[in-house]
């Protein structure tokens, strides 16, 4: 079959879950002798053949000017515009992001071509007007002065894309794959079509990573370790100040950042671990390579998560893969994926966390039955079952093969 699809990254060291599984599952297609076509930009381009994926890439150029996010609307129709003149047999939509999921829909009803679309992030709050417009709010009440009114319309704006998104194009989906049967419930409270919606999971490339774990040192150089964008939503403020609590009680306790952060956020972090003088006990490794990845995850003694909204995200999958113990936020999503396979703490509890922390580090008959558990979970998490799962759906779904 031959594949459209439209896909934009921040940049090539900077990319979200549902963009990697996007690489992944089209690497397993093309395998599987499909046509696979990708509308980009330069960047996106790097991206994907970084993680070893060729297509057809149609590139187009990606607006600069930054205005309110209005270059949403800007990039969509250069995308359109960079479309080729051949037939496609569906339309791919990588994830719930605005201009991927509008671009597929124009194209749509120009063409009448089928659209399937992932979704990877979704909460509570999406599914009424009134919880979306409230978490605008909130997230305007972190700014105060001229940044306070700087950030109102780019706010509101925003809000009016998601109800977009939410309330009218994911309702025009052809075949939808939620990471999760939660979210599952809330497509379904947004009027997206049961019927139309399947559960799938994310995944790992096993092979890869079993080759890199078992060739990584045996020694944990980490007490614990953070996997993610440095961002508000990933509770990363949260991780500094438990660990301040951690540091009270181990003094040589050393917490590993992986990933990339910037701006007043990634600032703000810093500020925090100078003010608590934990410059010895904190490292930022930034970006790395995804071998790099996994030898760090598997020299760290646990992986603590304090996210406060996620799907089903590939971090915890990749700790799980490693057999390295999770910590994280009790989120509805977690327990029907990991049960009581991974460490809950009440959602923005720091004393808690940093408690469950200590204890978990100090509990070596803990720490070793979560090892044997993951050793049996990791073997769901796989591209090439997932990707042949959606490849399946679609062609029962779609041209009833």
């Amino acid at each position: 079959m031959r594949v459209l699809c439209f896909l934009s990254v921040s940049s090539h060291e900077s990319y979200t879950g549902g963009e990697r599984q996007f690489v992944e599952i089209c690497k397993v297609w093309r395998r599987l002798g499909n046509e696979v076509h990708v509308i980009t930009d330069a960047s996106t381009v790097m991206f994907c053949k970084r993680f070893g994926l060729t297509a057809t890439f149609h590139v187009f150029r990606k607006p600069q000017l930054r205005i309110f996010g209005l270059e949403d609307f800007v990039m969509v129709m250069r995308m359109l515009k960079a479309v080729p003149s051949i037939k496609f047999d569906f339309i791919y939509c990588p994830e719930e992001k605005f201009p991927h999921v509008l671009a597929s829909v124009i194209l749509k009803k120009k063409t009448k071509i089928p659209v399937v679309c992932n979704i990877n992030l979704l909460g509570p709050e999406d599914t009424t007007i009134a919880s979306s417009l409230k978490q605008v709010f909130t997230y305007l009440e972190a700014r105060n002065g001229i940044l306070y009114l700087k950030a109102i319309p780019g706010r509101l704006f925003f809000f009016t894309k998601k109800m977009l998104r939410n309330f009218l194009f994911l309702r025009k989906m052809d075949v939808v794959f939620s990471v999760s049967p939660y979210i599952k419930k809330l497509l379904v409270k947004l009027g997206v079509d049961e019927q139309r919606i399947f559960v799938i999971t994310v995944g790992v490339d096993r092979p890869f990573v079993q080759r890199i774990v078992a060739k990584a040192s045996s020694s944990k150089k980490f007490d614990a370790c953070f996997l993610g964008s440095i961002i508000p939503r990933k509770g990363v403020i949260d991780l500094i100040k438990a660990w301040k609590i951690v540091v009270a009680k181990k003094p040589d306790a050393r917490l590993l950042i992986i990933g990339k952060g910037s701006g007043p956020y990634f600032e703000k972090v810093n500020s925090l671990i100078k003010s608590y003088k934990l410059q010895e006990n904190v490292i930022f490794s930034g970006f790395v390579s995804e071998e790099e990845k996994y030898k760090l995850l598997s020299q760290s003694k646990i992986f603590v998560f304090p996210s406060y909204l996620e799907g089903n995200p590939i971090a915890m999958c990749e700790a799980v893969s490693c057999g390295v113990p999770v910590i994280a936020y009790d989120l509805p999503y977690y327990k029907e994926t990991y049960g009581d396979m991974i460490v809950y703490v009440s959602k923005g509890d720091i004393k808690q966390l940093a408690v469950t922390i200590l204890n978990l580090l100090d509990d070596e008959v803990l720490v070793e039955k979560l090892k044997d558990k993951y050793a049996m979970l990791s073997k769901r998490f796989d591209w090439g079952r997932i990707a042949e799962y959606e490849l399946h759906v679609i062609q029962k779904c779609l041209f009833n093969l």
